[in-house]
C-alpha cells in the first residue's frame, strides 16, 4: 500500500460535492463535514506541497506511484480556490502556483507540436499523452480568465483570451470536436462536457467577450430552471433563494425585480441589489429569499 503522500489525487469533486450535501443538509451532515475536512487537509499537506497532481485519467495504465502529472487535477483545484479564497488563507500564492505549474509541466514543446502556436498556449493532456487538446487548452484558458477577474492581471486576461482562440480551431463546422490539432480523434467527454463549458466560464469572467447587441446569461451562483429572452427584457429562475447572476444585455436596464420586489442598484457591487455596467452592458445581479427575476428597460 502507498504511503499517504503518495497516492494519486483528484480530490476536489468529492469536496464540491460535499460542500452541496452540507448546505442542503441532506443525508449525515456530521460525515460529511469530517470526510471533507480530511480530504481538504490531505490535499494540503501533500499534492499542493510536492505538486504529483496524478492518476486522474482512466486511459492509461496503472502506475505504481504518482509520477503521471496532469493538468486536470490541478487546475480544477486553483478554480476551487479563486472561487473559495475563505478556506485558504494563501489563496493567491497557491492558485497562482497551480497555473504555474500545469505551463511548467505541459505547456511545453513535444514532438509535431510547440507549446507556444499562433502567440496562444497549447495544454498537453498529461506526461502519458503529451498531444496538445482543445478541451484541456480552453480549461486552461478559463482558469486565466478566473485569475483575470480575481486579481486584474491583463496578462493572464490575454493568456486566456488567445488559449481560447486556438481552441475554437477544434471545432468543426458541423459541431464535432477533434481532440487536436495532431490527434483528431472524438473523445465525447473531452469534445462536450469539458470543451464548451470553458468557454462559458471564461466569459462569466470576462462577460464583454460575450456578443454585444445580445442578451445573455453568462454565470450564475445557482442553478438556472428557466430562462426567457425578449428585446428589452429577461425573465429567469433559479434554485437557490439566494444566488448572483451576471449577464451581458442590448438594453440598459431600468428595474430589475426579484419575486416581484424591485431590487436597489447600486454604482458598485455591494450587497443584495444590482449593478450595471453602460460601457460593457454587464449586468449583475444579487438576491436574496427569491427565486425568480424580471429585468426591463421600462
Amino acid at each position: 500500500m502507498w504511503h499517504a503522500k503518495n497516492t494519486p489525487v483528484n480530490v476536489i469533486g468529492p469536496i464540491r460535492v460535499f460542500d452541496e450535501l452540507v448546505r442542503l443538509k441532506l443525508g449525515n451532515v456530521a460525515d460529511y463535514r469530517r470526510a471533507r475536512r480530511m480530504a481538504w487537509e490531505w490535499m494540503m499537506r501533500y499534492p499542493l506541497k510536492n505538486d504529483r497532481w496524478a492518476g486522474y485519467f482512466e486511459d492509461v495504465q496503472i502506475f505504481p506511484a504518482p509520477a503521471n502529472f496532469n493538468q486536470y487535477s490541478p487546475l480544477e483545484t486553483s478554480r476551487y480556490i479563486l472561487q473559495h479564497p475563505e478556506y485558504d488563507p494563501n489563496w493567491k500564492v497557491d492558485a497562482a502556483h497551480l497555473i504555474k505549474v500545469v505551463e511548467e509541466k505541459l505547456v511545453v514543446d513535444v514532438p509535431r507540436e510547440s507549446a507556444m502556436q499562433w502567440g496562444a498556449h497549447a495544454v498537453s493532456e498529461q506526461f502519458e499523452d503529451m498531444n496538445k487538446m482543445g478541451g484541456h487548452t480552453s480549461r486552461y484558458a478559463s482558469l486565466n480568465a478566473l485569475w483575470y477577474e480575481v486579481t486584474g492581471d491583463t496578462a493572464a486576461k490575454e493568456k486566456a483570451f488567445r488559449s481560447f482562440n486556438w481552441a475554437t480551431y477544434m471545432c468543426r463546422p458541423n459541431g464535432v470536436v477533434n481532440v487536436g490539432p495532431v490527434d483528431q480523434s472524438i473523445w465525447w467527454a473531452d469534445g462536450y462536457a469539458d470543451y464548451i463549458r470553458h468557454f462559458m466560464a471564461g466569459l462569466g469572467s470576462v462577460p464583454e467577450w460575450a456578443p454585444s447587441g445580445k442578451n445573455h446569461l453568462l454565470r450564475t451562483t445557482s442553478i438556472v430552471r428557466s430562462v426567457s429572452y425578449q428585446p428589452e427584457e429577461i425573465n429567469y429562475s433559479v434554485f437557490d433563494d439566494a444566488s448572483t447572476e451576471v449577464l451581458r444585455l442590448s438594453f440598459s436596464p431600468a428595474r430589475v425585480q426579484a419575486d416581484g420586489k424591485m431590487l436597489s442598484k447600486h454604482n458598485e457591487r455591494f450587497g443584495t441589489g444590482w449593478t450595471f455596467d453602460e460601457r460593457t452592458h454587464v449586468l449583475t445581479v444579487q438576491h436574496e429569499s427569491s427565486h425568480t427575476i424580471k429585468i426591463s428597460a421600462r
